[in-house]
């Protein structure tokens, strides 16, 4: 029995897992995303491939005062840049520069199933235990997260978990030498990892740093200077052109997008300071605080996104990680393993846990495609090896409880795959939406000007580089701006038709106030497009 499930759980089930990540990337539109991320990941990644810059050029920003943007990205005078991390579109953009910009699609997948083969490999290596290895491969591969977000090419999170893997793989598998002896390239290679995890996601630096620290303080009897130094010089080199990277970018080494323009992003319960603690306010109003808990600490936000997001949404992998713990609590040889569990799920928790994100109009939806799926991602890896525990030591046991573990393995593939592929936010929905999207695009093209400006939502993440977008419109300061933006150029704004009353209300107050009215050009679905233009403008 457990000889057939090599086969099923190294060949089959890893095949299917690619096939299924890439196929999302192939069936849709090449050129629209799910999220605003993605979209300018995609854009930069191909701009550095092909150009060697992270940067596009808006002249009409320097009169208007930089407002012309879409979400993910920011404008610095003329200069439109990265809001994100700059590690995919640089890595990305390296690999599509030297094989050609068609393997774009195919690097988050393989990053994905190579993680896979790095974590059972490390697995393996720490536990002695074959059968505990292909089980935690495979219940990383079917947790809904890491499946889901694999076929999400441009985000950054699998990239990120997938350099964290690799790390860890570097530094206890040492594929280089395979001894510890000769594993100064190992160990090289893994700080390098780290360094690129940081480069790809450097809000994570504060729980990485402390990790790394307590895992070399409780291996210190076995950890040599020189390996510190090798760990060090990896990181370094990784890290120093990425550096300089945000220096030309940013004006400093140490910013990124997030630090160079003041977003709001996030609505978060309960933060007035008559009610906060002294803890909150000191949070919220001292530097230190800001960057250890930069949402602050919501215990209302904590306790329903934990539930939502880490229970609910799949308990059939949650709670086989929680009775896998349980039964390893005891077990002296899992104790380290389980305390970095146990700090990284408690930090990510609590930090993430803090925010409330809009990523769905609907606010109540609870869905696979919200951003907490995909920051709470190491975690969700790191407890794999508990559920593989549990399911390897119902398959040692008696027949019966052999036969039930089988079948529940089976069962979580199916409930994984039903959530991944038919889930509200799911691949199907997706799919949907994308070419949705390309089609609305198509509309919105033929009815505008080549170089006008487009005032969205949501609908950047489509329009945007092939016409210039604003955002939002509900936002003074796109309203102040109109006028101007009018005797420039071609102004229109795309989103969900208005009622006569609003209507009305634009044309006769808050447009014909300023000179301005708005006129529907064409409808798609429930969403029109409009041109603002000034109130004496024929039409």
């Amino acid at each position: 029995m457990i000889v057939s499930w090599k086969s099923f759980i190294r060949i089959f089930v890893p095949l299917v897992f690619f096939v299924s990540t890439l196929g999302f990337a192939l069936s849709v539109p090449s050129d629209v995303y799910i999220s605003p991320d993605e979209s300018a990941n995609a854009l930069f990644s191909e701009l550095f491939a092909s150009e060697q810059r992270l940067w596009t050029t808006e002249e009409l920003n320097i009169p208007l005062d930089g407002i012309i943007h879409p979400r993910s990205i920011v404008a610095i005078e003329d200069k439109s840049v990265p809001v994100s991390f700059l590690g995919l579109p640089v890595l990305y953009g390296t690999f599509a520069a030297v094989l050609g910009s068609w393997v774009l699609v195919f690097l988050t997948p393989v990053l994905a199933l190579l993680s896979v083969l790095a974590w059972r490999a490390t697995v393996k290596k720490l536990w002695k235990d074959d059968l505990l290895a292909d089980l935690s491969a495979l219940a990383l591969m079917i947790h809904p997260a890491f499946w889901y977000y694999s076929s999400r090419g441009f985000m950054h999170n699998i990239l990120f978990t997938a350099l964290l893997i690799f790390a860890a793989w570097f530094w206890i598998v040492k594929p280089l030498y395979g001894s510890d002896r000769n594993a100064s390239f190992d160990v090289i290679a893994s700080g390098a990892c780290i360094g690129l995890a940081l480069a790809t996601r450097g809000s994570e630096l504060i729980w990485m740093g402390v990790a790394i620290v307590g895992l070399f303080y409780v291996s210190r009897k076995a950890l040599s200077f020189q390996k510190i130094i090798l760990f060090a010089v990896g990181l370094s080199v990784a890290l120093l052109p990425f550096a300089g990277l945000q220096n030309a970018i940013y004006g400093s080494p140490l910013s990124v997008g997030y630090t160079v323009e003041s977003t709001e992003v996030a609505v978060v319960e309960d933060n007035s300071q008559e009610d906060a603690s002294t803890f909150d306010q000191w949070v919220e109003g001292s530097s230190l605080g800001s960057i250890l808990l930069p949402f602050g600490i919501h215990e209302r936000n904590i306790l329903n996104n934990v539930l939502n997001y880490g229970l609910l949404l799949y308990p059939w992998m949650t709670l086989l990680a929680l009775a896998g713990a349980l039964l390893l609590a005891r077990n002296k040889e899992y104790r380290r393993y389980i305390l970095l569990t146990l700090f990284v799920g408690i930090w990510l928790l609590i930090v993430y846990g803090s925010w409330s994100f809009n990523d769905n109009p609907d606010p109540s939806a609870i869905t696979i495609g919200d951003s907490h799926v995909r920051y709470w991602l190491p975690l969700f890896v790191l407890m794999t090896p508990f559920v593989a525990h549990l399911f390897s030591y119902a398959v040692k046991s008696r027949h019966t409880l052999q036969k039930v573990s089988i079948l529940t393995i089976i069962l979580c593939i199916l409930l994984s795959g039903q959530l991944v592929f038919f889930g509200k936010d799911g691949v199907l929905a997706a799919r949907t939406n994308l070419h949705e999207a390309s089609q609305k695009r198509e509309i919105i093209l033929e009815n505008t000007d080549d170089d006008g400006i487009i005032v969205v939502d949501y609908a950047d993440k489509y329009l945007f580089p092939d016409r210039r977008v604003v955002i939002p419109l509900r936002d003074d300061s796109t309203y102040a701006a109109m006028p101007e933006m009018v005797l420039l150029t071609s102004l229109y704004y795309f989103g969900i038709t208005f009622p006569q009353t609003d209507m009305d209300y634009l044309n006769g107050e808050k447009l014909g106030d300023m000179g301005l009215r708005i006129d529907p050009i064409v409808t798609t679905g429930e969403e029109t497009l409009y041109q603002i233009r000034m109130t004496d403008t024929e039409f």
